[in-house]
């Protein structure tokens, strides 16, 4: 149970400027998704929408093929798990978890039993007689967690759980939710501005920007084959090369570089000559020394990261960004050749709204 389906849910505050706008897509039963993009794009206003903590403006939300966008938050079958954990700071581990199921009036019998399940599943057990303010922030949010699973809803709700923890921590956490998810098989619906959580954690990620949903697809999909400017640009790290390019006679060129690849896969239409064209830079080869077909480039800056090289060069002028795996014995001012011929082409129309390769 607990399949979610928006169609054309739209949010505006004044009636004239819209913080979503109509989007529609389907969270199958038992599916992890991501809602994902930078602060402002909608998309805690849209989980908020699923949570019925805000009203919908048009279009409806469905849980199990029932309406719901009008029901309170109450009458949802629905658990959140907020950013900052939520948690009655007089009341002990125990307490908290159960605080839910009492409020349903499930039998005493039922709740200490589902308490201590969830807190066996969170490792929670030697913290239960606890307050809130004598536990760490990674049990803090595994307490909110167990909350959450103690209630056993159809769908659970995230609103950046992790974004209070410290990146080691945030690691660790990260890995123990998709656990527990595969554990517990529930629909859930999670929102985050971090890309690396979204691809790790998700069987889909809807992207968002100035509250329109720019993708919905799976991870790979959103990384291999972004539909705008907008998400190659945001989903991978390090960030998508993108230059303004010309095609023409089945060539792509970037002017004044010597950038020139061949265009497969690339719908053209009169309007597309001048287009934008994106390469990875983990799929770039840098050469220490030019080869034949290379273009030669200048180095830049270089990072080494220890599993791999962050390489940026000049292009006649033009940056560009490489990573080359383990380390790159390159200085400052060398010239290099770069590769690129290997590398997938992401082309969009010029303003970035489109994708024309395949």
């Amino acid at each position: 149970m607990g399949e979610i389906v928006l169609d054309r849910v739209h949010k505006s505050y004044d009636g004239k400027t819209s913080a979503v706008e109509e989007i529609s897509y389907t969270v199958q039963q038992g599916h992890f998704v991501t809602l994902l993009g930078p602060s402002g794009c909608g998309k805690s206003t849209t989980l908020n929408m699923i949570a019925g903590l805000e009203d919908v403006s048009g279009g409806t939300i469905t849980i199990d093929g029932g309406r719901v966008d009008e029901l309170p938050p109450d009458k949802r079958d629905l658990a959140f798990v907020f950013q900052d954990y939520a948690l009655y700071p007089h009341m002990t581990v125990y307490e908290n978890m159960a605080f839910g199921l009492r409020m349903r009036k499930t039998p005493k019998a039922d709740i200490d039993r589902r308490v201590r399940d969830a807190a066996e599943r969170l490792s929670l057990e030697p913290f239960l007689d606890r307050k809130p303010r004598d536990l760490s922030g990674g049990q803090r949010q595994r307490v909110a967690l167990g909350r959450a699973i103690a209630r056993r809803p159809a769908v659970f709700l995230f609103d950046e759980p992790l974004s209070n923890l410290d990146a080691l921590l945030r690691d660790r956490t990260r890995t123990e939710l998709k656990q527990l998810h595969q554990e517990l098989g529930a629909t859930s619906v999670y929102v985050t501005h971090d890309q690396e959580e979204a691809l790790t954690l998700s069987d889909k990620i809807a992207v968002m920007s100035r509250g329109r949903l720019e993708q919905y697809g799976t991870p790979q999909e959103i990384y291999d084959s972004p539909a705008t400017e907008f998400v190659a640009v945001f989903v991978g790290k390090p960030s998508i090369n993108l230059f303004d390019a010309e095609l023409d006679g089945g060539r792509l060129t970037v002017p004044g570089t010597g950038i020139t690849v061949p265009g497969r896969g690339v719908t053209q239409k009169a309007a597309d000559r001048k287009v934008r064209l994106g390469l990875r830079p983990d799929e770039l080869v840098v050469h220490e020394q030019p080869q034949d077909g290379d273009v030669r480039a200048t180095v830049k800056l270089i990072q080494p990261l220890g599993h791999a090289t962050d390489v940026a060069v000049t292009v006649a002028g033009t940056e560009l960004l490489a990573r080359a795996p383990g380390f790159l014995n390159v200085r400052p001012g060398q010239e290099v050749g770069v590769d690129v011929s290997g590398a997938r082409l992401h082309v969009f129309t010029a303003d970035g709204t489109r994708r024309l390769s395949d």
